[in-house]
């Protein structure tokens, strides 16, 4: 059973610190554009509404995500994907962008004020750190929504990566949980249906979190 697109609502968090990398990686570039931008129109064309968690420079992200959205004849006309932004620029309509005030509590925290406002059946959880994933896997990873399951993960060469997409079953799980649990050991609950999807993007498997990762990265 293939996903339609009204029936999935992303969750994207960008709450965390980015300790490891020493800059702020929502707003880091990726082919001419801030991480989170790059996430957003890649979500846009499977995604009914996409919740940015918040935390760490809650009011700067607000800012920039408006200003990227709603104003891209400010752009430069250099960049890149000027036109694909000028093109999405209705995006910004299905963009909530909410501040999880227990941010400093974890990651985990801010799937589940993410999760609070989500209104769709189906959860598409992304990290803010993988800018470089294709187009072309949102699409291809959504039609593997299937009843039978309730959890779905990408794998490249045996690994399992992300992001992943759970249902409103396993959103339940998480929202009931103590905020200092985290989605591995939910993951681990005999009620998770998983299907493991082994697909062709090493991207899945990327974890941008040091300046040496960023380098590999390429494309600033």
């Amino acid at each position: 059973m293939s996903a339609i697109k009204n029936t999935i609502s992303g969750i994207i968090i960008s709450a965390g610190f980015s300790s490891r990398m020493g800059k702020f990686k929502p707003l880091m570039i990726y082919n001419d554009l801030p991480f989170i931008i790059n996430i957003l129109l890649k979500m846009n064309p499977v995604c009914r509404e996409i919740i940015v968690v918040t935390g760490y420079q809650s009011i700067r992200m607000k800012t920039e995500i408006e200003n990227y959205l709603l104003h891209p004849e400010i752009l430069p006309a250099g960049i890149v994907n000027k036109k694909i932004i000028e093109q999405n620029k209705s995006l910004f309509e299905k963009v909530k962008i909410i501040f999880n005030t227990n941010y400093k509590k974890g990651m985990f925290t801010s799937l589940q004020k993410g999760l609070g406002e989500a209104s769709h059946d189906w959860i598409l959880y992304h990290f803010c750190d993988q800018p470089d994933i294709p187009s072309e896997y949102y699409s291809e990873f959504t039609k593997q929504i299937d009843v039978e399951y309730n959890w779905i993960q990408p794998a490249y060469s045996g690994k399992k990566g992300h992001p992943i997409l759970f249902n409103s079953e396993v959103s339940k799980m998480i929202k009931d949980s103590s905020a200092d649990s985290n989605l591995k050991i939910i993951s681990e609950n005999k009620n998770i249906r998983k299907k493991i999807w082994n697909c062709t993007y090493p991207q899945v498997l990327n974890d941008i979190d040091t300046v040496e990762d960023y380098k590999k990265l390429g494309k600033h």
